[in-house]
């Protein structure tokens, strides 16, 4: 079993603000309507961690409009409740490290108890941010290639990205950071589960390079 360590790397410009806000939770946000598209306030969403239980709940504004900030990443079962419409019911819904997902719900007339329960999905694109970014998975740390089992090397992969010229990514010559998009090593930041992880002696450095078999999943930001 790998022990739920999320390391985050946001790669930030020079003289641009860095992205202390995110860490290694998720955000989950949407909007409630009934059927003729009007918007609801008031209904209940709540959040279900299908691995812990964990339970999150909120309710919609006047808009219509919810969201639940800082969830641990994972599955969850998210459902939406109000008096006079039947209870709606998004499974299987995947948030991962970094991510901010749009759930919207539509309601249809009935009471509470009556139960609709749809296999919810992931959007492919995110409309909720302006960043760009990329994630590096469970499947990928475990079974791509890695040089002295360094994680820290599948930045590379990421779109702009490039290793320091003559020098592996962790190595004491090369440090443990990449130049993305054109910029030097220092601009980069990271956090690792939502701290601070940067080298106060070394400039464009990790404080702490995590063991591969202990690192879930972590996420490149390129552009904030």
């Amino acid at each position: 079993m790998r022990r739920l360590v999320c390391f985050v790397s946001f790669i930030v410009f020079l003289g641009s603000p860095a992205a202390f806000g995110q860490g290694s939770s998720a955000n989950l946000t949407g909007t409630a309507r009934d059927a003729s598209g009007a918007v609801l306030p008031g209904v209940t969403i709540t959040a279900v961690h299908a691995g812990t239980n964990d339970t999150r709940t909120t309710v919609t504004s006047v808009d219509g409009l919810y969201r639940l900030t800082n969830l641990p990443r994972g599955t969850y079962s998210v459902s939406a409740e109000l008096q006079g419409f039947k209870t709606l019911t998004q499974a299987s819904i995947l948030l991962t490290v970094g991510e901010t997902v749009r759930l919207d719900f539509v309601l249809e007339v009935g009471t509470v108890a009556e139960t609709v329960t749809v296999q919810g999905r992931s959007p492919l694109i995110n409309t909720e941010e302006g960043r760009i970014s990329y994630l590096v998975d469970e499947k990928r740390v475990a079974e791509l290639p890695l040089n002295g089992r360094n994680a820290l090397q599948l930045i590379e992969l990421q779109p702009g990205s490039a290793a320091n010229p003559g020098a592996v990514l962790g190595g004491s010559a090369g440090g443990n950071s990449a130049f993305v998009n054109g910029q030097r090593n220092r601009a980069n930041n990271f956090l690792l589960d939502g701290t601070d992880n940067n080298d106060q002696f070394t400039a464009g450095r990790v404080a702490i390079n995590p063991n591969v078999d202990v690192i879930q999943e972590f996420r490149v930001s390129t552009n904030n």
